[in-house]
């Protein structure tokens, strides 16, 4: 997984992630880059190295 640099994450904004190379996925999870929302709150998005999406 490569490193980006740091942006605004919003909560119900939609970005591009990477979600891992088709030989890194179990059953029916997605790979690849797609769209996700993040779900995470923005309070928590400003702490966190991390971001909940969906």
């Amino acid at each position: 997984m490569k490193k980006t640099k740091p942006f605004d994450v919003r909560r119900g904004g939609v970005y591009m992630a990477d979600l891992g190379s088709e030989e890194e996925v179990v059953g029916s999870e997605q790979a690849g880059v797609r769209p996700v929302v993040a779900t995470q709150s923005n309070r928590q998005n400003e702490k966190s190295p991390t971001v909940i999406v969906a």
